[in-house]
């Protein structure tokens, strides 16, 4: 009877020592399919919703206007009520973006030169 004892015990030991295994290989290889660390947030969000008109760096894109300093200038707040709220030919970023998500573009704004 001792000896069946052990057995069983490896064998329910097994899966849960192979799903850990798996998880902890899912995790390890998630981060290697992403894209670079130094790219933030904020520099995604704008990228995303942002550098078409304004364009990669904040200059402005033809008729669209720089945004370099804005943030400095006028302030952070400036800056989150005319994307919460639009202004002259920019939309209203208000049902496509967080509260949050917009201080992650201000924030980032700020690093333009």
């Amino acid at each position: 009877p001792s000896s069946n004892t052990g057995r069983v015990w490896w064998r329910r030991l097994l899966p849960v020592a192979v799903a850990s295994i798996v998880i902890t290989l899912a995790v390890g290889c998630k981060g290697a399919h992403e894209g670079p660390a130094s790219e933030s947030t904020g520099s995604q969000l704008y990228a995303a919703n942002c550098s078409t008109c304004h364009g990669p760096s904040g200059k402005g894109i033809g008729d669209f206007p720089t945004i370099v300093g804005v943030a400095d200038i006028l302030g952070g707040d400036y800056a989150r009520t005319v994307i919460t709220e639009g202004r002259n030919l920019m939309p209203s970023f208000r049902a496509t973006l967080t509260p949050a998500q917009i201080d992650e573009i201000v924030d980032y704004m700020a690093t333009f030169d």
